[in-house]
C-alpha cells in the first residue's frame, strides 16, 4: 500500500496524456467495455454497441473519442516500473468565462482501494494547475453517495463538499444522492506547501 505522506511515492507513477495516441485510446476503450461497475463512475447508460471488443468498434470509438478530446483532456496513470496503466482521470466541461472545469476519474478494477486514486488525483492537480491549464480557477467533481472512495479521494486532495442533489442517480434500481465537490486553485496552492 502506498504511503500518501511520502512524496517519493509519487515518483513511481506518472500521468500520460492520451491525446491522439491510438494505443492509449485503446487502454481507455478497454476500460469502457470491460468495467463491471461502470454505473458507479459514469452516470450515463452503457453503450452496448461498444462490447464485445472488435477492431471495427474500436475504430468507431476512436473517431468519436478524437472529437471528445478536442474539448477535454484525458490522462492515464502509469506505473513507471511495470509500464502498466492503472487508472484514468479527465478534465471536461470547460467553462472559460468562469475558468472552471469538471474532473472525472476511476481506477482500473485491480487497483482500487489501495490509495492510488489519491496519488493519481494529486499528480493530476499539480499537472493541470502548474502546466497544462494554469489559467483554471476552479476544478469541480461529482459522485454518488454510493461511491464513498471517490468522495474520500477528493476530500484527501483538498476538495470541499459544496452540496448534494437528493436521489439524483438511479443505480441498479436504487436512488442515491449526488455529492458536489470543488477545489479552488488558491486552496490547492495553500495545501501543497
Amino acid at each position: 500500500m502506498p504511503d500518501l505522506n511520502n512524496k517519493s511515492e509519487d515518483l513511481t507513477y506518472q500521468l500520460v496524456r492520451i491525446n491522439d495516441d491510438p494505443e492509449l485510446m485503446k487502454v481507455y476503450f478497454m476500460w469502457e467495455i470491460n468495467e463491471d461497475e461502470k454505473e458507479l463512475f459514469c452516470y450515463q447508460d452503457f453503450n452496448p454497441e461498444l462490447a464485445p471488443y472488435s477492431e471495427e468498434r474500436f475504430l468507431q470509438f476512436q473517431k468519436h473519442f478524437k472529437v471528445t478530446l478536442a474539448a477535454s483532456a484525458y490522462y492515464l496513470l502509469q506505473d513507471k516500473h511495470t509500464g502498466q496503466y492503472i487508472g484514468f482521470v479527465c478534465l471536461h466541461n470547460f467553462i472559460k468565462r468562469n475558468r472552471s472545469s469538471e474532473v472525472s476519474f476511476a481506477m482500473f478494477n485491480d487497483f482500487r482501494g489501495n490509495g492510488l486514486g489519491s496519488i493519481m488525483l494529486s499528480l493530476f492537480l499539480a499537472r493541470i494547475f502548474e502546466k497544462d491549464f494554469p489559467w483554471l480557477h476552479k476544478i469541480y467533481g461529482e459522485t454518488s453517495s454510493l461511491n464513498i472512495r471517490a468522495s474520500k479521494v477528493m476530500e484527501k486532495n483538498g476538495f470541499k463538499k459544496d452540496g448534494s442533489l437528493r436521489d439524483h442517480y438511479n443505480i441498479k434500481g436504487n436512488f442515491y444522492d449526488q455529492y458536489l465537490y470543488s477545489l479552488l486553485k488558491s486552496e490547492w496552492n495553500l495545501g501543497k506547501t
